[in-house]
């Protein structure tokens, strides 16, 4: 980065949510370090789901852009599209496999994150061309594990000013562990959390939990929170499917992934958690760490679950803060408060997540990055816990209590 950078990385972000989109940045602001180029601060696409809110977050509205010239050069979108005649010559895919080449480009419809049509509009750019595919694997000969490999990878494109690209990579643990410590959340977003903390918290160390209702990877199995729980279906329909209970009144459904390969059956872990043991597990917690707040950050669909938990445990929700948030930022644009969300849970003395959740696993990465480690989650290798000093957990798994090795 001693040398001038010469042109530019424009990131095209396929990602439904705003934490898959910040995994393809990264990719973006990698390749841009890898071949010396300024990586193009472009907006966050609304999540599809969502109705209120800015249909485009300006990069700069959630992190800081400062800090991120400690990663990578960057400059802002209309910069970057003024200068590249507001063309990109062009669009790197990164693709896991082969299959991906024969699929049609810009497949993606209009009205969702990553169309071609939502690219353009949030970018400033009036054209793109089809991608070029680079596959992620050596049996494909575009070996991508280090900054010289990338480089090389794309050196057929030195010649170009403007290229795009999409995608994720594959781990660079030093890179990411850079990455994550320049990730740092913008001047209004860090205010705002730092009145909560001495408003809400009084200051004092507090316990974070993340729990993300799974009800999209449990629906269709009869037992899942959220939507699924309404479901008819019955447990006996659960094809190749194992479940773990905490005990015999649990009705909330995470998915747990593979059944570990010890355990010498094929399928797919559930666990099924009851109110009672996540609450237990809280108030043991706090006990033990000697810790009298909890924030709970949640998608809950189901208001008196989330009431009675909160009046068992104390616990302070969104809800609660909104007064607070309402004087720094606009309170319908849910990307943001995301964003402040998941700042207080990096801020937490101890953390609980949810295993199979990229919010959780953003989080962590900027835990760890305070103490020059990085983690990434392995969801083919069940760890009760991530964190070597015992201040990061799952929620799912430490409330359940209900592992393999039980």
């Amino acid at each position: 980065m001693k040398d001038q950078p010469k042109g530019y990385v424009i990131p095209y972000l396929k990602g439904q949510g705003l934490n898959n989109q910040l995994w393809e940045y990264r990719t973006a602001a990698i390749v841009a370090r890898a071949t010396n180029r300024v990586l193009c601060l472009e907006p966050f696409h609304r999540f599809y789901l969502q109705k209120l809110g800015r249909e485009f977050i300006p990069f700069e509205e959630l992190f800081d852009a400062e800090t991120m010239n400690r990663f990578v050069h960057n400059t802002d979108r209309g910069t970057c599209s003024s200068s590249c005649n507001r063309k990109i010559d062009s669009y790197v895919e990164f693709s896991p496999d082969s299959t991906s080449s024969v699929q049609k480009p810009f497949s993606i419809p209009n009205w969702r994150p990553g169309s071609k049509k939502k690219f353009l509009k949030s970018s400033g750019f009036t054209a793109i061309p089809p991608p070029t595919y680079v596959i992620k694997s050596r049996d494909y000969g575009r070996k991508l594990d280090s900054m010289k490999h990338i480089k090389k990878s794309l050196s057929s494109y030195n010649l170009q000013d403007c290229i795009s690209v999409s995608g994720v990579l594959e781990e660079l643990r030093s890179e990411f562990l850079l990455w994550s410590q320049s990730l740092q959340s913008s001047k209004s977003i860090k205010h705002a959390v730092n009145e909560v903390k001495a408003l809400i918290f009084g200051e004092k160390p507090y316990l974070a939990i993340h729990w993300r209702f799974e009800e999209s990877k449990c629906a269709g199995l009869g037992i899942g929170i959220g939507f699924g729980r309404a479901s008819n279906i019955k447990h006996n329909q659960m094809i190749k499917s194992v479940v773990r209970r905490s005990d015999r009144t649990a009705d909330l459904c995470f998915f747990a992934g593979i059944i570990p390969k010890e355990v010498n059956r094929n399928g797919t872990w559930i666990r099924l958690i009851s109110e009672k043991a996540i609450v237990n597990w809280i108030q043991k917690l706090k006990q033990e760490r000697r810790l009298q707040s909890v924030y709970i950050s949640t998608d809950c669909h189901d208001p008196a679950l989330l009431h009675s938990l909160k009046l068992k445990t104390g616990a302070i929700t969104k809800s609660d803060i909104m007064k607070i948030l309402s004087k720094h930022m606009n309170v319908n644009e849910n990307d943001v408060l995301s964003r402040v969300e998941q700042e207080i849970c990096v801020e937490a003395e101890v953390f609980a997540g949810t295993l199979y959740s990229s919010w959780t696993g953003t989080v962590i990465e900027e835990r760890f990055s305070k103490h020059n480690l990085f983690f990434m989650q392995n969801k083919r290798d069940i760890r009760r816990r991530p964190d070597p000093r015992n201040r990061t957990f799952y929620l799912d798994i430490e409330s359940c209590d209900c592992d393999w090795n039980k």
